[in-house]
């Protein structure tokens, strides 16, 4: 019996150490999930800003002065009412 209840104490072992292995790995995992994450975040606000940018360069080379800031204010409000959707639809996902 001694050598049996050996072998449970060694399989014990050996599957404990096999769940902190698996656990380090989707630790891992997960770490670099996030730091992909927080890169690619960064890449797409940049992107975002550029775009805006772009877009209110683009207002004012083809829009006529006189109507530049309604357009613009148009631009912004459309912006707005994204940023405000996907503000609101993430704060739904976190709060579930």
């Amino acid at each position: 019996m001694s050598e049996s209840s050996e072998t449970n104490q060694a399989s014990t072992q050996s599957e404990t150490g096999n769940n902190e292995l698996v656990s380090d790995n989707g630790s891992f995992r997960r770490y670099a999930q996030l730091a992909a994450f927080g890169v690619l975040s960064l890449l797409a606000l940049i992107a975002i800003i550029r775009f805006y940018m772009a877009s209110a360069r683009a207002i004012s080379i083809w829009i006529a002065p006189d109507f530049e800031p309604l357009f613009q204010a148009g631009f912004n409000l459309v912006i707005l009412i994204f940023a405000a959707a996907g503000v609101s639809v993430l704060g739904q996902r976190l709060t579930v």
